[in-house]
């Protein structure tokens, strides 16, 4: 595609589930990093420039993040994509904000010298689960409105995934 548009294909995600070893990795790094470079340069930068804090500029961020899914499902639903879909209001808006109080917490963490050397000596695959823990409690504020308004299933219609058939 690159030779006819002179444009690449971006990688949406980096393998954010099973790759990452902390919070700000997975955010910053490898999940949706398409939608995380326009939020970083959209809200994070700016609000540095106009005097938030890191802590303050990450909860704008995530905040804004969590407000633009509340209202991508509030469109779902009043357009009437599913029928019968009533959105849950703020699940979103409230996931956005835990992930970005995971990440101050991770941020203070780090400032602590015996968090760094306990986490120096952690296997990776230990490292990854920790930050998969942190979010699975409440990933179905997230999940569960996509799979409510039936998106998952539109999506494998749209792009259907390639599979041998077993005989």
């Amino acid at each position: 595609m690159s030779i006819v548009t002179s444009f690449e294909t971006v990688e949406a995600n980096d393998n954010p589930i099973s790759e990452s070893t902390s919070v700000s990795e997975f955010w910053g790094q490898r999940w949706n990093r398409v939608v995380g470079d326009l939020l970083r340069v959209g809200i994070y930068r700016p609000g540095l420039k106009l005097g938030l804090s890191k802590q303050a500029a990450i909860v704008a961020t995530f905040f804004v993040s969590g407000l633009y899914h509340e209202y991508v499902m509030i469109v779902f639903g009043k357009t009437g994509y599913h029928e019968g879909y009533k959105p849950n209001y703020a699940a979103q808006l409230l996931f956005f904000l835990w992930n970005g109080l995971l990440l101050l917490a991770e941020s203070s963490l780090c400032k602590l010298g015996f968090f760094n050397k306990v986490s120096s000596k952690m296997p990776k695959r230990a490292k990854n689960i920790f930050v998969l823990m942190s979010v699975l409690p409440i990933s179905h504020w997230f999940l569960n409105e996509y799979v409510s308004v039936g998106l998952f299933g539109d999506f494998g219609v749209a792009f259907p995934l390639v599979r041998k058939i077993q005989m």
